[in-house]
This record gives C-alpha cells, structure tokens and sequence, in this order.
C-alpha cells in the first residue's frame, strides 16, 4: 500500500501550516488526513535492514512489525509505503536506475512529483537578524524547589533590570512595525516568572501601550501555577496563552514539585489550571516523567482527562541537570516510557496526549524551536542567548550565548557570526542525523541537546537515547497511519 501524505505548502521555517499550541518549544503539531493511496504486489527478492537509505537523504527504508515487512517512507517526497521484501528490491532498483516493473508504476508516477517543500531553501538565512519575539528571564528565584529543576532555581536568586527588559520589547516592537508583523513576548527561564511579578505586569503593561494601533502584543508564559486570584485574572486578561506545569495526581506531583520547605505545590498548580480552564483560557500541561512515576502514566492520564478535558499535555521525559544530582531523580526507563506514551497516543488520536519529539509523519521541519529563529532570549544578567532553557554552566553552553546588555549605552550588542552559525544549524546540516529516517520530523529534537548528545548517554546499540525515542514513536506512527488506511481501503472495496 502507499499513502500520500498531506502536500500542503511549507511556510518560511519549514514548517505545514497548521494551528500552534501552547509550548515552550513553539512546535508545530498540525497534520491533515491522507490524500489517496494506491496498491501493488509483488514476489519475493533481496532483503534489507530497517533504517537503511533506500537511495538518497530523502527516501528511508523501515522494518515492519514483522520479519519480511518494510516500509518505504519519503518525508520531502510525502511518500509512505508499506511492502514486502521483494517490492524493497523493485523499488531500490526503479529509484536508482529507473526500471520500474509495470505494477509499480503507480509509485513511481508518485515519486516523480516535485518534494513538497525543497530543503534546499535556506529560509531567513540570507535576511537580516531583525527579532520581533524575545523570551525574557525576569528572575532565577523561584517560590519552589522542584527536585529535577535543571537550573537549580530559587538557588541564587537574581532578577533582570527593568532597563534591560525595556530595551528588548523597544527592539522587537521597533522590528515589528518595520516588518509589519505582531511582536511576541515569552516569559521563562530559569524561575518562576511570576515571583518577579511587578516587574512582569510592567512588561505587559508597557508592550500593550507601544503595541502598533488595533493590534496586541502576543504574550505567553511558562508558570509552576502558584498563583494569586489577582494573578490569574492578570493573566486571562493580558495573555496569549501558558504552559503550566503540572505532574499529575497529588502524590506525583508533590514528590517532585515542593517549595523550600518540603510543602507540595499540587493544590495550587491544580487550582490555576481548573481556572484557567473554566473561563475558557488558551494553556497547555507540562508533565514531567521520571523513574519513579513511568509506571504510573496511566493513572496519570486518566487524571488529566477527568480534570482538564481537551487540554493538550506533554509528557517530557526527564533529562538529568541540575537539582537531580543532588535528590536523585532520575530518567525513566526509555523502553518503558516508549510503551507507554504509545498507548496514551493511542488513546487520543488528535494529540491531546504526545510527547514532544513526537510528529506526525506529515510535518517536516528543518528547525526544532525558536533558537534558530529570528528570536532572542535575555538572561537575568543581561546575557543574549539563543534559548533561556538551555543549562548553564557546562561545556556547550557557550555556544548558544551571542550577544549581552550594553549597560552604558542601554542597547543589546549581538555577536552576529554566532547569530547565523545558530540559524544555519538547519536539520540538514548535522551529520549525525544523515540517514535517519526521522530527522525531517524531529529537525535535529532540542539542538542543545543534538549538539551534544553524549550528555544524556547512549542506548546498548549507540544510539543516542533521545534519537531512539522519537524513532521508536515516530515508527509507531507510520504503521499506525499504514494500518488504519488499510482497514478503510478494505472497507471501501468489500
């Protein structure tokens, strides 16, 4: 069988147009249904691993569900096609040297089509570095003290200057009107933004009053929900949207999300979420998985769809940074987590339920987040930075640090050959990911991590564990669509 996949047009940052939800990577999840789907047979010949390149960067071979069964998948191309090991042969042989047997002409009629996006388009590469987002660290405190909050915060409290915050939202409010476009606003980092709440509301307050005439600043957040009345009307009224962070039922989430005293958090994580959700406000769930609740995800879920129908949760796996050394909190067991998040995926086919490397086959995407994207962060310190999420205080971090606060001057010096060797790490340019089946779905995953991979370690095969995961589910996802599609062609021809 094969399947072409949704052909919509790709916009500027490679992604298919589609709605965005609230998230603080920014990811794109919108996907249509299939288009048509032809049939073929064939006999049997040569046999070939999963994962292998069938013949270029564009067109992958898959292992099926069992011995014998591959799939032929072509992100660029939009191209899924489920087959035995003989039509692996046929195939390899029509795309290298153009013979085609009779029966498969079909499929070639369909991989002669142009791409549907050209990964040779090197999008706003070439253009000047003109931000019109900026996310803004207000503060390193922090009213909890999560036990695998990757930045320690709440640690050493710091918070960011109103001159400094001021000059970012004049900068990308002064390129939004050049351009034409909304200036946005994301407040995160490493604390809880709204333990700096007087100089958040100033934020708000002065962006809404510079915004151009009959348009309105686009304004997020990432919050831990330990929030006032006052606050959470604040917010409804003046966001766009928030990414609230909640593990699940009380006993999960007080384990690992406590303030300094050991007082869990989940009352009022819990209580701003059926607020937001009762007057109708636009959030999506954050839930962290660790070792000890992978088992309980779920119990987890069934939590979520009680509480908080319809609203969207990501479930992250945990990535061992900061406090973790300290409490012990380690990440789940990935093949456990695989099944599991599966199931849950299963369950809501329109998403609600995923994780964050997950896409659907339709999207490709050439750049994971906004670090790659005419956007900037500012540290507490006055620091430029492509992601104020990225860990501090390694290695690596370094690189993804372009610019600082010029406090004399009140403006933001960039480093602008750093600027675009961060906007050229496209998907297509990492070596590691040549030959993988997913890299046009997962675009590299978090390039901090991509990066540097060998920080969160390496499956028995060598394989980083990050890339398993999203292959794993990604794959799941290409038998699940080839398998759907053919119980309804089967249905339409009985």
């Amino acid at each position: 069988m094969t399947i072409v996949l949704n052909s919509n047009h790709v916009d500027r940052v490679g992604n298919v147009t589609g709605r965005r939800e609230p998230s603080s990577c920014q990811a794109n999840r919108e996907a249509d249904d299939t288009r048509s789907r032809v049939t073929f047979n064939s006999e049997d010949l040569a046999v070939y691993k999963g994962g292998e390149t069938i013949s270029t960067n564009e067109i992958f071979l898959i292992a099926g569900r069992n011995a014998g069964e591959y799939v032929i998948f072509s992100p660029i191309k939009g191209v899924l096609v489920s087959c035995n090991h003989a039509a692996v042969h046929r195939i390899k042989r029509g795309i290298e040297e153009n013979v085609w047997p009779e029966n498969l002409s079909p499929l070639k009629g369909i991989l002669d089509v142009p791409n549907n996006f050209n990964p040779n388009d090197r999008f706003d590469l070439v253009t000047d570095f003109n931000p019109i987002g900026v996310m803004l660290e207000l503060t390193t405190d922090c009213n909890l003290r999560c036990r695998y909050c990757y930045a320690n915060a709440g640690d050493t409290p710091k918070s960011l200057q109103w001159s400094v915050a001021k000059a970012a939202i004049d900068l990308i409010a002064q390129n939004a009107r050049k351009l034409k476009r909304e200036f946005s606003i994301f407040f995160h980092g490493r604390g809880e933004p709204t333990s700096n709440w007087n100089l958040l509301t100033r934020c708000v307050e002065y962006a809404n009053n510079i915004a151009a005439e009959n348009t309105r600043p686009l304004i997020r957040m990432a919050t831990n929900g330990v929030l006032s009345n006052e606050q959470l009307d604040f917010i409804i009224k003046n966001f766009e949207s928030v990414s609230l962070s909640l593990d699940g039922p009380e006993w999960v989430h007080d384990r690992n999300r406590a303030d300094a005293n050991g007082n869990g958090s989940y009352k009022h994580a819990y209580r701003s979420g059926r607020y937001f959700l009762k007057n109708g406000f636009n959030f999506g769930i954050k839930a962290v998985t660790t070792s000890d609740d992978v088992d309980a995800l779920p119990e987890r879920i069934q939590f979520f769809k009680e509480h908080f129908p319809g609203i969207s949760v990501g479930f992250e796996p945990l990535n061992e940074f900061g406090r973790c050394k300290e409490s012990g909190a380690s990440k789940p067991n990935f093949d456990r987590f695989i099944q599991v998040i599966s199931e849950a995926m299963d369950a809501s086919p329109d998403g609600t339920y995923s994780y964050s490397g997950v896409l659907r086959p339709e999207v490709i995407r050439m750049k994971f987040c906004g670090a790659m994207r005419p956007t900037f962060g500012v540290h507490s310190d006055g620091r430029v930075v492509a992601c104020v999420g990225v860990p501090l205080g390694n290695d690596y971090s370094d690189a993804f640090c372009y610019g600082e606060f010029d406090f004399d001057r009140l403006v933001f010096i960039f480093n602008d050959q750093k600027v675009q060797e961060l906007r050229s790490l496209l998907i297509d340019q990492f070596s590691r990911c040549d030959g993988c089946f997913a890299k046009w779905n997962c675009a590299g995953d978090c390039p901090s991590y991509r990066l540097f991979q060998e920080k969160l370690g390496h499956t028995d095969s060598g394989i980083p564990i990050k890339c398993h995961l999203n292959r794993e589910l990604l794959r799941k996802r290409l038998l699940e669509k080839l398998e759907k599609e053919g119980q309804m062609a089967k249905s339409i021809t009985e």
